[in-house]
């Protein structure tokens, strides 16, 4: 009776590394900015309700998670202490004015003129937003004349136009009035934010002995919750296909069907953000021993 057994080599200095992409949370992807210029600083009240909004272009359906915008150095009335009243609303567009409210950003840091806004926001398809200022303090934040939008990525863009709640109560406008007729040129100086790709490592149960019809697990840690697709060859295998994560894990039951020379690789779909993709974790066939 033969048996034969191939023996594969594996390429231990790159299994042995993480392969990571850019993180979900600790690296937000940065889709649009106009923080190039601080033409002048634009005042807003004390009643909340009433701040200034500004019109911004989407060009896709995403989450935003973060909100920079700048103070200006000029006019005075901004601190730290201040600062951590404020909100950002995030509002649909209705002909030239705000629409409806899409969800809100809230007071994270404040730091060389500049406050941070966090939370989550999921724009839902591509088209014209708006982002108003709901400070509860007097305070003046930079403006820009000339909308200046370098640094955005494609179809992401600041409009002109400013208008400001004329009605409402607590931190919600009900109605909202242009300032300026027709509208006036500027535009706040800030940047918008979303999540970044999702992070995903491959490790293999038996790396030395990878055997034609031998299961052999392959273990996809996460950066969070989602769905893993794993890849043999480019081609996906067949029974771990959209696997649930699970505590930050998912398991492929992996039984290579050939023998020989692999490529390994998995796409993680996280839950929220951005798909990441792995690059290709080579397993180097070895020389075929025959025992008898």
């Amino acid at each position: 009776m033969k048996s034969r057994r191939l023996p594969i080599f594996v390429v231990l200095a790159i299994l042995l590394n993480t392969f990571n992409f850019a993180s979900a949370h600790a690296a937000d992807v940065k889709v649009l900015n106009s923080e190039n210029s601080c033409y002048s600083g634009w005042g807003s009240s004390n009643v909340t309700w009433q701040g200034p909004a500004s019109r911004f272009t989407a060009a896709s359906a995403v989450t935003i998670t973060k909100l920079t915008l700048l103070y200006s150095v000029n006019s005075g009335a901004y601190s730290p202490t201040s600062a951590s009243g404020q909100k950002i609303a995030i509002w649909s567009n209705s002909g030239s004015l705000p629409g409806t409210i899409v969800g809100r950003l809230s007071y994270s840091s404040y730091s060389g003129y500049q406050v941070t806004f966090t939370g989550s926001v999921s724009l839902p398809s591509a088209g014209t937003y708006w982002m108003q200022i709901l400070s509860n303090f007097s305070a003046y934040f930079c403006v820009i004349n000339v909308q200046d939008n370098t640094g955005s990525e494609s179809g992401w863009s600041t409009q002109a136009g400013i208008a400001y709640g004329s009605n409402g109560s607590g931190d919600t406008a009900t109605a909202f009035t242009a300032f300026g007729a027709p509208q006036n040129v500027y535009s706040f100086s800030y940047s918008l934010f979303t999540e970044g790709p999702g992070t995903v490592s491959l490790t293999l149960a038996n790396p030395t002995s990878v055997s034609k019809g031998i299961t052999n697990t392959i273990t996809a840690t996460t950066s969070g919750a989602g769905k893993v697709t794993f890849y043999a060859n480019k081609k996906k295998i067949g029974k771990c296909v959209a696997v649930v994560v699970s505590s930050t894990t998912a398991i492929c039951p992996w039984k290579p069907a050939t023998s020989g020379a692999f490529q390994l690789s998995a796409l993680f779909t996280p839950t929220s953000g951005q798909a990441g993709t792995a690059p290709m974790v080579n397993i180097a066939g070895g020389r075929r021993s025959t025992s008898r």
